[in-house]
């Protein structure tokens, strides 16, 4: 007989009598929600997946730039050596020029004159023109790292805080001492001393930087 299972029980004709509507819809509504979380962290992580892997193409980019720069400037020996007095050499005299031209060079430096020139009436925008910042002093020894890391650090300082070109002068000069002070003195004795920035920067390197670095 239809619907009897010969132990004397009934055998549900449909789905339905096992399992109630709501259960059923509960059932459809955990696997849409397992279905979408499942989509979105597939679509999160293919994203994260492209963004680190143009964060690490751009690393490796830069690291080859920075290595291939680094071996240009490698000195070897009549043996195949290194020459590591002869390297440094070569990085200084390479620093010595980048800073040359990452701070503008002679045609930003013209440039910024006549922006000045033409606005010097005008009190500065950036707040943080307005701030107060000090001078790293400057011993004048004969050290051309020395004298570089002093050049940056000054050049940096009067690009952040705006600093009028007739000023700089004056406030890179301010923290002149001993072998630095006496030759700075004397210049003025002597009615030579610079009255730009590159013009001081030149004649500074022409004093406290060995020759073989320029």
């Amino acid at each position: 007989m239809v619907g009897d299972d010969g132990s004397g029980g009934h055998t549900p004709k449909d789905f339905n009598e096992c399992v109630s509507q709501e259960q059923l819809d509960d059932a459809k509504r955990e696997m849409h929600e397992v279905i979408t979380k499942a989509v979105t962290e597939a679509i999160i992580g293919l994203k994260l997946g492209e963004i680190l892997s143009t964060v690490t193409d751009r690393i490796d980019v830069l690291e080859a730039h920075q290595q291939n720069n680094q071996d240009e400037d490698i000195v070897y020996d009549d043996q195949g050596n290194i020459d590591e007095a002869a390297t440094r050499e070569a990085r200084l005299r390479h620093r010595l020029r980048r800073n040359t031209q990452g701070m503008g060079g002679t045609h930003n430096h013209n440039h910024n004159h006549n922006h000045q020139q033409g606005n010097q009436n005008r009190v500065p925008d950036d707040p943080y023109a307005k701030a107060k910042f000090t001078i790293p002093s400057f011993s004048g020894y004969y050290d051309a790292e020395g004298y570089l890391d002093w050049e940056m650090t000054v050049e940096q300082k009067f690009s952040a805080h705006l600093v009028p070109e007739q000023h700089r002068v004056r406030q890179a000069t301010s923290e002149f001492k001993d072998f630095a002070i006496v030759w700075w003195t004397g210049l003025i004795a002597e009615d030579a001393a610079p009255t730009t920035w590159n013009d001081l920067k030149s004649a500074m390197r022409d004093r406290f930087v060995p020759p073989s670095y320029h």
